[in-house]
């Protein structure tokens, strides 16, 4: 019977692999750097031309006039390291070469060294294609990252940072309205009657932005660039689980529990059930009626100084992919990769700034379950009780953001893209992203600050979270924000 772990896919032993050798170290090239994989390559060379060397060092002491254009019985090593370099190299200046006829009347005593240098010049020819494949590769990759940069914190607004557009925030920040996180009302009279109505805060946006590095060179623009974010979340960090993993494990020759029989259904349990139906169609009515006058109310207020971003109906949530690499669960518990909405996932002409945003609304995976449950209930507006920087943080679950970008270089027309991987601690509540852009004073054209990359401001009508605390945060009290 065929044993797979005695033997290697290449037909040699499992403990060495020569094909898998090669393979680890094609994969160990494009993690280095050019310098690294220039030394390996430098170390090969050596390695081999010094092997060879000795081999035609140990034929040509038997038999020195096989070894043509020099005196091989004064130095034997430096002329037969000099025969390996040229042979391996293909340069071969001509002082040195194999014997011939016309230095060894019997020739045939010059085989073995003919047939070293012949092998060392096929395997210095395959080594060169080598290195001049790995070196192209490598260029092709660096060729394939697109020229951007990301920013290291997302920031989440909420309440009065998200009504608010972030141009205004500096000139609104000084009205005592702004100063708490309420909504303005538009009629001080009918404050107290519109109290219920002035405390429906629309969702919080979170947001991170990307900049190109290229931005001031003429085709550094990526062209049709596209946005893709994942959600991983720690199946623990679920109160619901998907149906994949929602199924009952029985084991073998054990029945299941017995099933429940439907009880009668009487007349005063019928009756019942009309009453609470009817009791729903008027507790629906009411919420329309609720829903109207949230409407009116906020009509009325100037939402276009505001930046009010309006509760659309959200798309479903997308589908939920759980994996399973521990199968007891003690060691690597289950991940769920969910599918993130943004606003704007695609660029036509991505050349400066690109701020991505995604709202934590009733269909967003990053929200607990009850949350999203209070949202549904609250009409799609964020509930009042949670509208401060740790209800909303307690509010988040995820373990890892995973960005990908793409698109096509304006350069060379080539195919870019580019990576992050965000954690749970990168999020800062109650702010937003600083502004990056300002005129040149001499040109007069549009420049980009990277230096300002991960700077945020205090969003308008404050509540940040303060920094300093999350900066010392334990990782034991970051595992405990994130249940």
């Amino acid at each position: 019977m065929y044993n797979d772990t005695a033997v290697g896919s290449g037909g040699f032993c499992h403990k060495f692999n020569p094909n898998q050798v090669v393979i680890n170290y094609l994969h160990w090239t494009f993690r280095s750097s050019f310098a690294a994989v220039f030394l390996s390559a430098a170390v090969a060379f050596m390695v081999l031309t010094i092997g060879f060397a000795l081999v035609i060092w140990a034929l040509g002491v038997n038999h020195p006039t096989c070894i043509g254009g020099v005196d091989f019985e004064t130095d034997y090593f430096t002329d037969a390291f000099v025969l390996s370099w040229t042979t391996f190299s293909t340069v071969g200046y001509g002082l040195i070469y194999s014997g011939i006829s016309a230095d060894e009347p019997n020739i045939h005593k010059c085989t073995g060294i003919t047939i070293v240098v012949t092998l060392e010049a096929f395997i210095g020819v395959l080594f060169a294609s080598f290195c001049g494949a790995i070196v192209f590769a490598k260029v092709s990759r660096a060729q394939s990252f697109a020229q951007v940069q990301f920013c290291d914190p997302i920031v989440i607004r909420y309440g009065m940072g998200v009504l608010v557009e972030q141009g205004d925030d500096e000139e609104e920040e000084d009205d005592p309205k702004f100063k708490k996180n309420e909504l303005p009302s538009s009629d001080k009279s009918d404050s107290s009657d519109n109290d219920e109505e002035k405390q429906q805060f629309p969702c919080p946006v979170m947001e991170f932005r990307v900049v190109n590095r290229l931005s001031t060179i003429v085709g550094g623009e990526i062209l049709d660039a596209t946005v893709n974010i994942v959600a991983s979340v720690d199946a623990s960090q679920r109160t619901t689980m998907p149906r994949g993993m929602m199924r009952r494990r029985r084991k073998k020759g054990k029945k299941g529990p017995p099933r429940r029989r439907e009880a009668p259904v009487s007349k005063s349990t019928s009756q019942a059930t009309e009453m609470s139906a009817s009791k729903r169609a008027a507790a629906l009515l009411d919420q329309q009626e609720f829903m109207t006058s949230v409407t009116k109310l906020l009509s009325q207020q100037n939402t276009s100084q505001l930046g009010l971003i309006t509760n659309k109906p959200s798309p479903n949530i997308p589908a939920q992919q759980a994996f399973e690499e521990d199968p007891t669960g003690h060691l690597v518990p289950r991940r769920i990769f969910s599918k993130l909405e943004v606003e704007t996932q695609d660029h036509p002409f991505f050349k400066r700034v690109w701020t991505v945003r995604h709202r934590l609304d009733e269909n967003s995976p990053l929200l607990k379950p009850p949350v999203r449950d209070m949202i549904r209930a609250h009409g799609g507006f964020w509930p009042s009780q949670l509208n401060n920087a740790t209800a909303v943080r307690r509010a988040v679950a995820f373990d890892q953001i995973l960005v990908s970008i793409s698109g096509t270089s304006n350069a060379d027309a080539n195919s870019v893209y580019a990576q992050k991987v965000y954690e749970y601690v990168d999020c800062s509540i109650g702010y937003r992203l600083a502004n990056m852009l300002y005129r040149d004073g001499l040109t007069g054209n549009l420049r980009v600050d990277l230096r300002l990359i991960n700077d945020v401001n205090e969003q308008a009508g404050g509540g940040g979270e303060p920094l300093n605390v999350r900066k010392d945060q334990s990782l034991g009290d970051k595992l405990t924000d994130m249940l």
